[in-house]
């Protein structure tokens, strides 16, 4: 090697090395303590890291005594010992849950054996799977400053350009304030009534009489909204700053989120230089953690025909469904359930209307919050943006060229849409939004669900049928009505 060129190998291995070391440093910071669940509970996860590899953990007996540490997982073995254990449970009914994004992956890990506990004991003919992937909103925003360069990771190039990156953000987010805080605040003032809600979805819904739908009611007490509004201008001065940061350092978080979901099924290998294996990414079999988990299971229902997978997506899950709907088309899934979804119309449509064109007996649930929750939810005391996280994403952390790049899982939008794109497939597509205190819709305790979160919890019940269905009554009511399906 020339002398000359030393200093800079030197320089650049350094700079390579350093931005490495600090993506994994603020890894370990926000993953903190080192994830522990009960021994048994492993067959029911997987899970995989911010470059797609399998992430594992210690499991432990009951009385707190480590069973298996992670370092003694093999992927492969773990799988064969997952497969094992669907076949032993004699269970027929696999259910996939895929987490949505801004979680850490020792949260959601927990959350998947505290669940599926919970599942195998409600429903003894339910084998539930939980799909997690290391999608933290800071440390995604890290690692979009610090090491993405043009869609792959570069650890020379990444930290040099960082310090210009942050300032430019910063001054985006100054030129992009205005904007933003106008958009939440226009409409504040809504005074829509239930009827009027029913009689756009009717309008709306004209294209199509073979699409099943329903929209809860909204029973709630009107008079706490005037103490929102007032809490909303009180939060005012608080916001400006919380929608500078969502607003432009979230969409950076957000567009590296999208990019692990991607990872997570084909990785990016390593690389010693900026685009040195590049075209290894694309001329091997994608190797990441849910392609293996994928192929497994398609072994499987072979193996076992009278299996039945659904598949349930809550929020940014939905783009993790969208994946193993496009590139596993083999997998035999009866049920695509997509809660309060934040994948677009236009990437929904593509990969499930063609999945329900080549398995007739499959059916997709798109459920949705009431829409005045979407649209008005005020969060954290009126101090982060107003609306659901659907709303942020359409406004804040997304920049969509039409209508069809909204995300999908608010009410108005999937009622605008669904009817026209989803031709051929329309008796396979339920389309239902909860309503507020509506026993008739909310029936779990807690009216669940009231926020975009209580999708995931539990007492939701939300790998029940009756959870994503019509209510029955209200499909008895609708058959009198012609005009609604």
């Amino acid at each position: 090697m020339s002398k000359n060129l030393f200093p800079l190998y030197c320089g650049t291995f350094l700079l390579r090395r350093c931005s490495r070391s600090a993506a994994v440093l603020a890894g370990l910071f926000l993953a903190g303590c080192a994830t522990v669940i009960p021994d048994g509970m492993e067959n029911h996860i997987i899970a995989a890291d911010y470059r797609g590899n399998p992430t594992f953990f210690d499991t432990v007996d009951p009385a707190g005594e480590v069973v298996h540490q992670k370092k003694s997982f093999k992927f492969d073995k773990y799988l064969e010992d997952m497969s094992e254990s669907i076949r032993r449970s004699r269970r027929k009914k696999i259910m996939i849950y895929c987490f949505g994004g801004m979680n850490t992956l020792g949260e959601t890990i927990e959350a998947s054996a505290r669940n599926a506990r919970i599942i195998m004991k409600d429903s003894p003919d339910v084998y539930p799977i939980f799909i997690n992937w290391d999608s933290e909103l800071f440390g995604c925003y890290l690692e979009d400053l610090l090491v993405v360069r043009q869609g792959i990771a570069n650890y020379w190039m990444g930290p040099m350009t960082a310090p210009l990156l942050f300032v430019t953000h910063l001054l985006e987010a100054l030129c992009k304030l205005p904007a933003g805080m106008l958009y939440q605040t226009i409409g504040r003032e809504d005074t829509k009534k239930q009827v009027q809600y029913e009689e756009i979805s009717k309008e709306l819904q004209k294209r199509s009489t073979d699409i099943a739908w329903h929209l809860g009611k909204d029973l709630s007490e009107h008079k706490w909204r005037k103490l929102s509004r007032f809490g909303y201008v009180v939060g005012f001065p608080a916001r400006v700053g919380t929608t500078a940061l969502i607003d432009t350092f979230g969409s950076r978080g957000w567009r590296e989120m999208r990019r692990r979901a991607r990872l997570c099924f084909n990785k990016e290998p390593d690389q010693s230089s900026p685009y040195g294996n590049f075209v290894s990414m694309f001329a091997t079999e994608p190797d990441g953690v849910f392609s293996r988990f994928a192929r497994m299971l398609i072994a499987y229902t072979k193996n076992h025909p009278d299996t039945e997978i659904t598949l349930i997506g809550h929020c940014m899950g939905t783009i993790i469904a969208t994946e193993f709907l496009s590139r596993f088309q083999e997998l035999p899934i009866r049920n695509i359930v997509f809660m309060a979804a934040a994948s677009s119309v236009q990437e929904t449509t593509a990969v499930v209307r063609p999945y329900l064109l080549s398995h007739p007996k499959a059916h997709f649930y798109n459920l949705c919050l009431h829409p005045w929750i979407d649209w008005f939810d005020m969060m954290d005391y009126c101090v982060l943006p107003c609306g659901s996280v659907l709303e942020w994403v359409n406004i804040h952390l997304t920049e969509p060229l039409s209508k069809e790049d909204y995300t999908i899982g608010i009410w108005d939008v999937a009622m605008a849409s669904l009817p026209r794109q989803m031709t051929g497939v329309e008796k396979q597509v339920t389309i239902k939004g909860f309503g507020i205190q509506d026993p008739g819709t909310n029936i779990n305790p807690g009216d669940f669900p009231h926020q975009h979160t209580d999708f995931s919890n539990p007492a939701s019940g939300f790998w029940k049928p009756e959870f994503w269905q019509i209510p029955p009554q209200e499909t008895e009511e609708d058959s009198d009505e012609p005009e609604i399906p």
